[in-house]
């Protein structure tokens, strides 16, 4: 559904946030807020069949997204999510 250009950045974003933060949640929600700006910004310039299909898809999905981790974002504000790689105790 999207061009590889496009899936290669959602890649990046989530990996460049997991390393830099090492919460798995804070990638995944960057990561799907990422995706429909990338769509709107680089959809045109690598031709996406549907692309306004294709966009308001990639809108939704990370409005789900985002509502779906709702509580890992309430965590993430108040300093209680858990890192990847730490145990609970050392959080």
């Amino acid at each position: 559904m999207f061009p590889a250009v496009i899936v290669l950045l959602a890649g990046i974003v989530w990996l460049l946030v997991f390393l830099l933060g090492r919460y798995v949640s804070l990638a995944s929600i960057s990561t799907a807020v990422a995706l429909p700006i990338a769509v709107a910004l680089l959809g045109p310039y690598v031709r996406i069949n549907d692309y306004w299909l294709v966009l308001c898809f990639s809108v939704l999905a990370a409005g789900l997204a985002v509502w779906r981790h709702h509580a890992n974002i309430t965590r993430l504000l108040n300093g209680t999510e858990s890192r990847f790689g730490k145990k609970k105790s050392e959080s």
